[in-house]
């Protein structure tokens, strides 16, 4: 008998143990799913803030258009140049109000971890049940990580693309006021 103690003792230990380290594998991918949402996040904050300060510099020159045209009760002082900058400016602004649409709408559907749905109403769950019922779940975390990485990479690139017509925008504004002073 105490041979088969112990042996029933040894499984539930390996048991216990595979229990322990199948937890520790769902939290370590669950943590890596959160750190995706956490960049989704900041992604969709630094788009904010690239179509927020490209519309400020745009609404800026507008006003500065529009105060110009009032001091000289004229647009004559509209030449060449400064319609191509005014032009060259509201394209900047038009192509990244295009990409921040596309960062946000391309991105509407992201993997998440499993539901606790398929595990209510379990009540006479077994050590061996939870051990499949955490691989299923950590199987499907792995899916998500999968799915959501091409998805995020994208979303990086049209945050940087984003940034980049930002700053073009205000450099053509400034080029722009240069023209302007100079004409």
């Amino acid at each position: 008998m105490a041979n088969g103690e112990s042996g029933a003792e040894r499984q539930r230990e390996s048991l216990e143990i595979a229990i322990r380290y199948a937890e520790f594998v769902y939290a370590r991918l669950e943590s890596r799913l959160q750190v995706q949402f956490g960049l989704v996040d900041g992604f969709d904050r630094k788009l904010a803030t690239s179509i927020g300060f490209s519309g400020a510099v745009v609404g800026l020159f507008a006003a500065a258009i529009v105060i110009g045209a009032s001091l000289a009760n004229s647009t004559a002082f509209i030449g060449t140049g400064l319609s191509a900058a005014i032009a060259v400016t509201a394209a900047l602004f038009s192509a990244n109000l295009l990409v921040v649409i596309w960062a946000y709408g391309y991105f509407a559907t992201w993997a998440d971890a499993p539901g606790t749905a398929h595990a209510t109403g379990r009540e006479d769950l077994h050590a061996q049940d939870y051990l499949d019922l955490l691989a299923q779940s950590a199987e499907s975390v792995r899916h998500a990580i999968a799915s959501n990485s091409r998805p995020l990479r994208i979303k990086g690139r049209l945050t940087a693309i984003s940034i980049s017509l930002a700053g073009a925008t205000g450099l053509s504004a400034a080029a722009a006021t240069f023209i302007a002073v100079a004409a």
